[in-house]
């Protein structure tokens, strides 16, 4: 099965309260002064369009993809009427464009999804092609050493709209020989008028990476790495940081 392709559904009701605005103003605030300020963005693995509606609100204009078509039509559903922001339905792994862009985001740890050396390669191939000369390439990412020191755990979360309440279970296990964690996703979706249930089931297969090996694949794909930080602090990377920023120019 795709990943999302049945969780798309309910994937903003579960991250209704993630503060895009917040993030996407820490992000700004980490490339001041880099990027133009009418700069146009390619969002890869965009997913419904909220990253993307919060560069919009500060005056760029976005063109985001995703593999998941279910996302993509949410997106094209809540922004059709939004100029400057387009979406389409494309692997970030094979994505070509006769335009070029001045940046290019993937947000929300789509890296990580990204198992294979191969995969990683082909992504950072896909945004080194979609670069203006000496454009930024950002991405966040899980990070090795946060997640090694403080391992995944079962969690559970809960969320409800007027007609239907949502229970996700998220149960890790580990690969330590891939640098992977298999996360398998059960969600239940109950009606609240006739208490129906609906079982939904995905497995997220989420890579952890190191900057040194990060760093190594982007220099062979043409990128010179010139920032990292912890997603949360924004401050320097140690053991405590489960999620990286990774800030990169073609050159």
């Amino acid at each position: 099965m795709k990943v999302f392709e049945n969780f798309a559904n309910y994937y903003d009701i579960f991250y209704k309260d993630k503060d895009y605005e917040t993030e996407i103003d820490m992000l700004l605030g980490l490339l001041k002064g880099k990027i133009k300020e009418d700069a146009l963005i390619l969002d890869m693995g965009c997913g419904t369009g909220r990253h993307a509606f919060e560069l919009h609100k500060k005056g760029y204009r976005v063109h985001g993809i995703d593999l998941s078509r279910e996302m993509i039509n949410i997106a094209n559903s809540k922004y059709r009427e939004t100029d400057g922001i387009t979406f389409a339905v494309n692997d970030i792994r094979e994505y070509q464009n006769e335009q070029k862009f001045n940046l290019v985001l993937s947000l929300f740890h789509v890296l990580s999804y990204q198992n294979t050396n191969e995969d990683i390669c082909k992504v950072f191939q896909t945004a080194y092609n979609c670069l203006e000369e000496n454009g930024l390439f950002v991405f966040d990412c899980w990070y090795g050493p946060g997640v090694l020191t403080d391992h995944p755990y079962v969690k559970i979360s809960e969320a409800e709209d007027d007609q239907y309440t949502y229970k996700k279970i998220a149960k890790p296990q580990m690969d330590a020989n891939k640098n992977l964690v298999k996360v398998d996703c059960e969600t239940m979706i109950v009606e609240k008028s006739t208490s129906k249930m609906t079982r939904v089931e995905e497995m997220h297969s989420m890579r952890y990476l190191f900057e040194p090996e990060l760093e190594y694949m982007l220099n062979n794909e043409g990128f010179r790495l010139e920032k990292a930080c912890d997603c949360k602090t924004m401050g320097e990377l140690d053991y405590n940081s489960w999620t990286a920023y990774f800030v990169a120019r073609k050159i």
